[in-house]
C-alpha cells in the first residue's frame, strides 16, 4: 500500500509504440512516479498500521527512463519486434474515419504532429509514417469578392438626364423609387382602361348573340284561387308563359323575328297507350316573320310569316298589350294568329334624329319601385343587418333626343284562314284584312307630354280569331265568312294612360248548334282600362314598364253566351257541353311593380259576371285573385 507523504507526486505512463496502419506494436510500458518540486520524494510503507518514512533517490528511476527510451528508438529505427512483449491490432473509430475521408481524396498528413506544433504536451503521437505522404490543407483562403474598379463609370439609369452625372447614389435612389411608382400606376392605370373597354364592349351588345341575333324571353308563372259560375273553387301554381324571342338583322333593309311558345296543351287531349286522354306539352312557334323595308329611309315595307295580324290592339305581346293579369274580353276574344303576307306603308319618312353631344344633360332617373322593392328591402335588413355590399349605381345615361315617327301608317295583308264559304267551298287563300292608324306626341303649356293612337282595322271572318275559331270549330262550314272592325285609342297624358277598344263582328252568324237550336249571333266586345305610374317623370313613354304602377279594367261582351255542342253523339247518353261563351261583364283591379330589372310581382283582382239565364248563361259571379311573377330580358 502506498500513502502519500508531503507534496503528491505524479504518475506518469510512457509508451513506446511502431507499426503500420491498423496494427500497432507496444514495446514497453513503464511506470513511475515523480515528485515534481525535488528530486528525491518519500515513500511511505505501511508496516503493522503504520507510515514508515523511506527516502530514495530517483536517479534510479530516471536511468529506467532514458534506458526505455533508447530501446524504444532503436525498435523504431529498425523496425524490430524484439522487444515487444505484445502484439495488439484494432480498428480505432478515429483510424476509420481518416481512412475513409483519405478514400474520398481529400489530403491527410499522417506525419508527426510534433512537426507542425499540433501538440499541447506529450512526446509521442498515434500517427504512421507512411511512404506516401499526405498532406492536410488546413489552410484557409481569404474571400475574394468582385468589386467595381473606382476608375471604371458605373452605367446610369436610363430615366435620368445627360446633365444629372454629378448626381449623388442617394437621389439616384430616390429617382429610381419614383419611376417604379409612376411605371406601377401606368400600369394599373392600363388594365382598368382594358377592364373598361370589355365592360363597355359587353353592355353595349346588351342581350346580342353575336352582331346580327338579338335574344329575349318571357317567363311567367301564375298562382291563383277562383270560383267558376257553377261556384266550383280551385287553385293552383302553373308556368303561364314561357317564350324565346329571336330577332336576326343582317342588314339594314330587313330583319327577321322568330317567337318560341310553351304550350300546356290542356285545350288539346291525345289518347295514350293506357286508354287515358291526357295534354301534351308542346313548343310552337308563336311568331316567324320577315320584314323587308327600312321605314326610316322609304315608306313601304312587307310583312311575310306568322303572326297576330292586326286587329284591336292586341300584338301577342304578354306584358306589352295589356297591364292586367287577366285579358280583357277583346283580346280574349278576338285576338288572331295566322299565317299572312302584309304590305303596309309609313309616312311620311321622318328626318333622322339629332345627334348626341358630349355635353348633353344626363337622362331623367326611370320611376323607381316604391311599394314592394322598399318592404322587402326593409325586412331583410331587419334579418341581417349586413347583405353584402350594395351594388354600384350606374352612370346616368345620355338624355337621348326624341325621334320622330310617323304620324300616318296603313297595312292590307292576306291569308287562309279556317272558315269556308260553304261546305263545298275549294281551300284557296281568300281572307284579307287592313289597318289605318294616325298618332301623334305633343307637349301641354305646361310642359306634360301627351299622346294618341288611333287605329280601324277591317276583317273578312273575324271567326278567324284564335278563340272564336277553336269554340266554334264545328259549326265553322254553316257560318262562313262574318266580316268584323275594330277600333281603339290609346293616350297617355303624364302619369295616366287610358285605352278605350271595340271589336266585333258587323254581320249575323247564322247556324244551327248540336241540339238543334238556331243561333244568330254577332260577335262583340269593348274595354275601358286606366292606368297610372308613380315616380313618374317627362321621360316614360310607356306606363308600366317601369317602377310602380295601378291599372284597373272593365270589359263587355255581347252575344257571347255560348251555345251547345255534343263531344261524343254516339254514346248511350250524350254530352251536352256549353262552348264559346265568356263573361258578360268583367271588372280588373290590380297593382304592379317591376322590385328588379326585368322582373315584376303583378298582385290582381278579378270579378265576372256571367249572361242571365234568358241568353244562356247561368246568372252568376265568378271571382279571382292571381299573384304573377313575369322575368322579361
Amino acid at each position: 500500500m502506498l500513502c502519500e507523504s508531503g507534496k503528491p507526486d505524479r504518475k506518469y505512463h510512457i509508451a513506446v509504440i511502431s507499426g503500420r496502419p491498423h496494427e500497432t506494436r507496444v514495446l514497453l510500458i513503464s511506470e513511475i512516479f515523480v515528485s515534481m518540486p525535488t528530486s528525491s520524494t518519500t515513500t511511505s510503507q505501511c508496516v503493522r498500521g503504520q507510515c514508515v518514512g523511506v527516502r530514495r533517490r530517483l536517479f534510479r528511476n530516471w536511468r529506467l527512463v532514458l534506458g526505455a527510451t533508447a530501446i524504444g528508438t532503436l525498435c523504431i529505427a529498425f523496425d524490430s519486434s524484439v522487444f515487444a512483449q505484445e502484439l495488439l491490432s484494432w480498428d480505432s473509430p478515429w483510424q476509420a474515419a481518416v481512412e475513409g475521408r483519405a478514400d474520398q481524396g481529400s489530403p491527410i498528413d499522417y506525419g508527426s504532429a510534433e512537426d507542425r506544433n499540433r501538440t499541447a504536451s506529450g512526446t509521442f503521437a498515434l500517427w504512421d509514417q507512411v511512404a506516401d505522404r499526405r498532406t492536410v490543407d488546413y489552410s484557409i483562403s481569404p474571400a475574394e469578392f468582385a468589386h467595381p474598379d473606382p476608375v471604371e463609370s458605373l452605367p446610369r439609369p436610363s430615366f435620368l438626364e445627360p446633365d444629372d452625372s454629378e448626381m449623388s447614389v442617394a437621389e439616384e435612389v430616390r429617382r429610381l423609387h419614383e419611376r417604379i411608382d409612376q411605371l406601377e400606376t401606368a400600369r394599373t392605370a392600363q388594365e382598368d382602361a382594358t377592364r373598361t373597354i370589355i365592360r363597355q364592349s359587353f353592355a353595349e351588345q346588351g342581350a346580342n348573340i353575336n352582331a346580327f341575333v338579338l335574344f329575349g324571353g318571357t317567363l311567367e308563372t301564375l298562382t291563383f284561387w277562383q270560383t267558376d259560375f257553377d261556384d266550383v273553387a280551385e287553385s293552383d301554381i302553373v308556368l303561364d308563359t314561357a317564350e324565346l324571342d329571336f330577332e336576326v338583322t343582317v342588314n339594314s333593309w330587313s330583319v327577321g323575328s322568330l317567337v318560341i311558345e310553351y304550350f300546356d296543351g290542356t285545350d288539346f287531349l291525345f289518347p295514350t297507350n293506357e286508354g287515358d286522354e291526357i295534354g301534351v306539352d308542346r313548343f310552337l312557334v308563336r311568331q316567324g316573320i320577315i320584314t323587308v323595308g327600312d321605314t326610316t329611309r322609304y315608306p313601304l315595307f312587307m310583312t311575310i310569316g306568322r303572326a297576330v295580324v292586326p286587329f284591336g290592339i292586341s300584338t301577342g305581346d304578354p306584358v306589352a298589350d295589356v297591364l292586367t293579369i287577366v285579358d280583357p274580353l277583346t283580346v280574349e276574344v278576338f285576338e288572331t294568329r295566322e299565317d299572312f303576307v302584309l304590305l303596309g306603308f309609313e309616312w311620311p319618312t321622318p328626318p333622322p334624329p339629332p345627334p348626341v353631344s358630349a355635353g348633353s344633360p344626363p337622362a331623367p332617373l326611370p320611376p323607381r319601385p316604391l311599394l314592394i322593392n322598399p318592404l322587402v328591402r326593409r325586412t331583410a335588413t331587419r334579418v341581417c343587418e349586413y347583405c353584402g355590399l350594395p351594388p354600384v349605381p350606374p352612370a346616368a345615361p345620355v338624355a337621348v333626343p326624341p325621334t320622330c315617327t310617323p304620324p300616318f301608317s296603313g297595312a292590307i295583308y292576306f291569308y287562309n284562314g279556317d272558315t269556308v264559304g260553304g261546305p263545298l267551298e275549294e281551300n284557296h287563300i281568300e281572307h284579307i284584312g287592313g289597318t289605318l292608324g294616325y298618332r301623334t306626341k305633343r307637349y301641354t303649356w305646361q310642359g306634360i307630354p301627351w299622346s294618341v293612337d288611333f287605329d280601324v282595322d277591317v276583317n273578312s271572318s273575324v271567326f278567324d280569331s284564335n278563340f272564336l275559331q277553336f269554340e266554334y270549330r264545328s259549326f265553322l262550314d254553316q257560318i262562313g265568312f262574318v266580316p268584323g272592325m275594330a277600333a281603339h285609342v290609346k293616350s297617355n297624358l303624364g302619369p295616366v294612360a287610358l285605352v278605350i277598344e271595340w271589336n266585333g263582328a258587323v254581320a249575323d252568324a247564322d247556324f244551327i248548334d248540336d241540339v238543334g237550336t238556331p243561333v244568330s249571333i254577332r260577335p262583340q266586345a269593348w274595354q275601358i282600362a286606366l292606368a297610372y305610374q308613380f315616380d313618374w317623370n317627362p321621360s316614360v313613354e310607356i306606363i308600366g314598364l317601369q317602377g310602380t304602377y295601378f291599372t284597373i279594367g272593365y270589359s263587355e261582351s255581347s252575344d257571347l253566351a255560348g251555345v251547345s255542342r255534343i263531344f261524343d253523339p254516339l254514346a248511350a247518353v250524350p254530352v251536352i257541353s256549353r262552348v264559346g261563351f265568356v263573361p258578360e261583364r268583367r271588372l280588373s283591379v290590380g297593382i304592379g311593380e317591376w322590385v328588379l330589372d326585368g322582373l315584376r310581382v303583378a298582385l290582381e283582382y278579378s270579378h265576372a259576371i256571367d249572361y242571365d239565364e234568358a241568353d244562356g248563361g247561368t246568372g252568376n259571379s265568378a271571382d279571382g285573385v292571381f299573384w304573377q311573377l313575369t322575368y322579361e330580358w
